[in-house]
């Protein structure tokens, strides 16, 4: 089923290890309004690449997290369904992360 959003939806399935996803839609990513990524935005990126047919098989190619509450799940699947390697570049991009929010509360 497409949406006018451009994304698509994916049925509530069974998901190795018990999690399950809930229908939800899912949107293309979009670029900041520069047009530039940022260096934990391109760390992200890699990750989600590098681990999207072992650990994300059940996204769309094109899939990239936006929100805060989406980078948490896509780090926890590939942390979870990753190996050793990837475990710790999950916690390499969430210092990276963390940096990023701290950084964007202490300018209040």
């Amino acid at each position: 089923m497409c949406g006018t959003s451009g994304g698509f939806y994916l049925p509530e399935r069974q998901l190795r290890g018990g999690c399950r996803l809930r229908g939800r839609r899912v949107r293309p990513a979009r670029l900041p309004h520069n047009g530039h990524m940022s260096a934990d935005e391109s760390l992200l990126r890699q990750l989600v690449d590098d681990y999207r047919a072992q650990c994300l098989w059940f996204l769309r190619d094109d899939y990239y997290p936006v929100s805060a509450s989406e980078r948490e799940q896509v780090l926890r699947a590939i942390e979870r369904y990753g190996d050793l390697t990837a475990f710790r570049r999950v916690n390499e991009v969430r210092r990276w992360l963390s940096q990023r929010s701290s950084e964007t509360s202490a300018d209040c």
